[in-house]
């Protein structure tokens, strides 16, 4: 089974194809912009397994959609998100803590520090 969404570009000119297949309970996602031709994963790829429909060129049919985000929450990519979700919220608070840490040591370091 294969589900095809045209996407605009975030450029607003270029379009790609994303394309999904479920083969023998392997659900495979292919999109022809210049990461996914080199098998990176891709914002058209992440905007379209999120529901993000927003950037498909011609409205898809609402049970595409359901059936496509259905192959998505029963393979493992599923967990794989949520584990990228995940590392995504520590690497903020690690930024966070990072930028905290960073003006206490300028305002050390103007201040002066006993030794």
């Amino acid at each position: 089974m294969r589900k095809k969404f045209e996407v605009l570009g975030s450029d607003g000119i270029a379009t790609y194809v994303v394309e999904f297949s479920l083969e023998i309970d392997k659900l495979h996602v292919y999109c022809n912009c210049p990461a996914g031709v080199i098998g990176k994963w891709c914002k058209h790829k992440m905007w379209l397994i999120s529901g993000d429909v927003t950037s498909v060129l011609a409205a898809p049919e609402a049970a595409d959609i359901t059936e496509m985000l259905g192959w998505v929450r029963n393979s493992e990519l599923s967990q794989l998100l949520e584990e990228m979700k995940t590392a995504e919220n520590e690497m903020c608070a690690a930024k966070i803590k990072m930028d905290r840490v960073k003006k206490a040591l300028e305002k050390s370091a103007q201040n002066g520090r006993a030794v």
